[in-house]
């Protein structure tokens, strides 16, 4: 997807930051964390020599997401809260479902982390009323974090009964 709009440079470009991002996230399960940040920065790094666009930022919204996930296996909550905020901003520039449902997922993760129960749940509950809006079969995987957050939610205040299937918001 993107490929045939981006130019030969740009087209290497994304696919070297899509690499960084995985290797990234692989030698974070590795337990090599330096490594791993290493990675996502030298991703970063091809993007802000240049890649402009819908693909350079969806690009720039997965290293973001990927740095994130890593932030909060670390417990960095103030590193969650500012990525966050970079996620819901590249969201609302992308426009796209899946960018949205991306950046609402990590901003209810940190409310999560930082005991903000109420919200979490909110953030929760429109990631799952959102994923009942894209095509049929787009994101499951999105639906199915959202209810994982949900249970979360639910586990934290003692309420099974809040979590719920779509179309029962």
């Amino acid at each position: 997807e993107g490929w045939e709009a981006a130019g030969p440079s740009e087209g290497r470009t994304l696919a070297a930051v899509r690499l960084h991002r995985q290797l990234a996230l692989t030698e974070w399960d590795r337990g090599r964390f330096d490594v791993a940040i290493a990675h996502l920065k030298a991703g970063m790094a091809f993007l802000t020599e240049g890649s402009t666009g819908r693909s350079a930022d969806q690009e720039i919204a997965d290293l973001h997401y990927a740095h994130f996930n890593i932030l909060s296996r670390l417990g960095d909550l103030a590193g969650m809260a500012d990525t966050a905020a970079e996620l819901a901003a590249i969201g609302e520039r992308l426009a796209t479902g899946r960018a949205r449902a991306e950046a609402t997922l990590a901003v209810c993760s940190a409310y999560l982390w930082q005991g903000d129960i109420k919200n979490a749940r909110e953030s929760a509950e429109r990631v799952l009323l959102a994923a009942e809006s894209f095509s049929e079969g787009q994101d499951l995987d999105t639906c199915c974090r959202a209810h994982v957050m949900l249970v979360m939610v639910g586990m934290r205040i003692g309420d099974a009964t809040i979590v719920t299937f779509p179309g029962e918001l």
